[in-house]
């Protein structure tokens, strides 16, 4: 009974030495560790990475509704100044500064077109005085004509 239990156990472990003599012989170099001579001296670590870094906390500032609104017709808003990035800032806090050059431009041509039509209803408001004078007259007039 143990010579039934023996030649099994010799060939599987001939078996496997055969597996582990062939898995050394038939290693690339590649495979092998690779060995150099040790050396004194700055060691340094230097990690190069494309990508774009995203903060862990962020919060995304929008300009003001008012400016979005399609009635003031604004084509561009430039950024005037910024506070860094990284910088953390409160609700109501100072973030950056609008470019107020087309908005005051903007504001130019309102007014001029305020003033423009200012003067133009006074002008009317006085031919309207003109002419109802000018009726009252014939009105009296006709009543003494009467």
């Amino acid at each position: 009974m143990k010579r039934k239990i023996l030649v099994p156990t010799l060939i599987l472990s001939g078996v496997v030495a055969l597996l582990i003599v062939y898995s050394v012989l038939s290693k690339d170099d590649s495979a092998r560790m690779l060995e150099v001579p040790v050396q004194y001296g700055i060691f340094e670590i230097v990690v190069s990475v494309t990508g774009e870094l995203q903060a862990k906390n962020s919060t995304e500032i929008r300009a003001p509704v008012e400016l979005r609104n399609r009635e003031f017709r604004f084509r561009s808003i430039k950024i005037q100044d910024l506070i860094p990035e990284g910088t953390i800032v409160d609700s109501g806090d100072y973030v950056a500064t609008l470019d107020r050059s087309e908005a005051d431009n903007n504001l130019k041509d309102v007014m001029d077109e305020l003033e423009t039509i200012e003067s133009q209803y006074t002008k009317t408001k006085l031919d309207t005085t003109m002419s109802l004078r000018n009726l009252r007259d014939e009105l009296i007039n006709l009543k003494f004509a009467v």
